[in-house]
């Protein structure tokens, strides 16, 4: 279903939707809610679950309630010339780019702990914001979810919800400014969770968001759900990790899950992202809408590899089986050609099996994956090798041994290395190693017998840039580097 929004006016509309939301061993106060806004500068919202992550719940705004349901425009904005206030102003104090709140749009009402098991309560949302990402640190627009006085609305880095660099480096916010997402918003997060402490009786709950030092560029704090639990709560907001398993290129910042049983639009941020799948398991029929060639995906048990090529081309549906060949549970990626699918990059000791576009390596390279691999050239040098390592997906690609090396051979990356004195060569140093970019991982040549590479240059294919290194003065170079049609 569509996302659709209906207007909140008044305090009675807040608290017949609060009042949907709210579940466990807790009720809303009657008469408790106090709506503090103009008129339709809050809404309900029904309708983005696959989208955003929330199936329904109340949305409050700097500017519009009911903003549009595609990307219209870059500086979507409606000025309330409404004032601020002050909890918010205190949200945001410290923040580059903060000042004085306007247009503040809050609710305020107690929540009533019935259970004497109850300690907690874990808010669901995500904010979004028209200041992503060209006024990031300039005009902090503010959310903040408090309880009985304090902010519990912090990402994992310790900041509030705002645009900030420093949160849009730890990739707190999708890029929505080629409209992956049906909403208005220029930069949204991923669904979030913070599990609030609370104690028996009432409660004191204000939610609420505001512009920062203006009243232009809307901003939006969707509030999901109010679910009571028995832990102690208070700790950092953040996105589901249930079922991940404990290995690096899962537990970075840029991991999108795909783990729910619904069929769910996967949307990850600008620049590499590892997209998470449990197999086998019920994780529905999802669509990833931009896997771009920086992107892994990564599942917990190895996919189906009919004729064990190490790529997996994708069913007659032009789908990702993620079960078997055109059986159970799916995921379409855009940008990927179904005829051309995915390679395999490997398994590290914990069960993570990695996948990217096949389109990227080289025809004929040798690759090297997420483990220490053993690679080698022939013997005697007769035809051309390529070893080819994917940095540019920023992942760790292990410690690597090439043998037979030959001239006419080829080193090639997705980043450029280290070259520190710019004089064409990169020396591996007095460890006689090669670090790759990027930190992804260590190379050594020929027992340590080759330790300088010469750059012969770059040449870009279907928009991802390789970098080619040979023997010094060997006659090999970017010419020799092939790719399949």
């Amino acid at each position: 279903m569509a996302l659709s929004f209906t207007p909140i006016s008044s305090s009675a509309e807040a608290e017949a939707a609060l009042a949907g939301l709210v579940s466990g061993g807790a009720t809303l106060v009657p008469g408790s809610v106090l709506y503090t806004g103009g008129a339709g500068q809050a809404s309900t919202f029904t309708g983005s679950g696959a989208e955003i992550g929330l199936s329904g719940g109340l949305l409050l705004t700097s500017g519009s309630g009911t903003p549009p349901i595609t990307n219209t425009s870059t500086a979507f904005s409606v000025s309330r010339g409404l004032p601020g206030d002050a909890d918010l102003t205190a949200a945001a104090a410290g923040l580059p780019g903060a000042g004085n709140t306007f247009d503040a749009n809050t609710v305020v009402f107690g929540l009533n702990v019935t259970d004497p098991t109850v300690k907690s309560v874990t808010v669901t949302f995500a904010f979004g914001s028209e200041e992503f990402p060209e006024f990031s640190s300039n005009f902090s627009d503010i959310g903040a979810i408090l309880v009985n006085g304090t902010n519990y609305a912090f990402f994992g880095n310790g900041l509030p919800l705002s645009v900030v660099d420093a949160n849009l480096s730890a990739g707190a916010f999708i890029d929505n400014t080629g409209n992956v997402l049906p909403i208005e918003y220029d930069g949204i997060s991923h669904p979030l969770s913070v599990a609030v402490p609370v104690h028996q009786g009432v409660n004191t709950f204000k939610i609420g968001v505001a512009d920062t030092k203006d009243t232009a560029l809307d901003s939006g704090l969707f509030i999901g759900s109010l679910v009571t639990g028995t832990n102690e709560g208070g700790g950092p907001i953040t996105p589901p990790t249930t079922g991940r398993p404990d290995c690096d290129v899962v537990q970075r910042a840029n991991t999108v899950d795909g783990l729910a049983p619904t069929n769910e639009n996967l949307v990850g941020v600008a620049g590499p992202n590892t997209f998470f799948f449990g197999v086998p398991g019920d994780t529905g029929h999802d669509t990833i809408a931009n896997f771009e060639k920086v992107d892994v995906l990564v599942t917990d048990q190895k996919l189906f590899d009919g004729n064990n090529d190490g790529f997996i081309t994708f069913g007659k549906n032009g789908v990702l089986n993620l079960d078997g060949p055109d059986i159970g549970d799916s995921v379409k990626l855009t940008g990927v050609n179904p005829a051309k699918g995915l390679r395999y990059l490997g398994t590290d000791d914990n069960d993570c099996f990695v996948y990217a576009d096949a389109t990227v390596r080289p025809k004929g390279a040798v690759e090297g994956t997420v483990a220490d691999d053993a690679l080698a050239g022939d013997l005697p040098d007769v035809k051309k090798q390529v070893f080819f390592f994917d940095t540019a997906l920023k992942i760790g690609l292990g410690d690597d041994a090439i043998t037979n090396f030959g001239a006419k051979d080829l080193l090639v990356t997705t980043t450029k290395i280290v070259d520190k004195n710019g004089d064409g060569k990169v020396d591996f140093g007095s460890d006689k190693i090669l670090d790759l970019p990027n930190t992804t991982g260590k190379v050594t040549i020929d027992n340590k017998a080759t330790t300088i590479l010469e750059f012969d240059g770059s040449t870009v294919h279907n928009g991802v840039e390789y970098f080619v290194y040979s023997k010094v003065g060997s006659a090999a170079g970017v010419a020799d580097l092939v790719f399949a049609a």
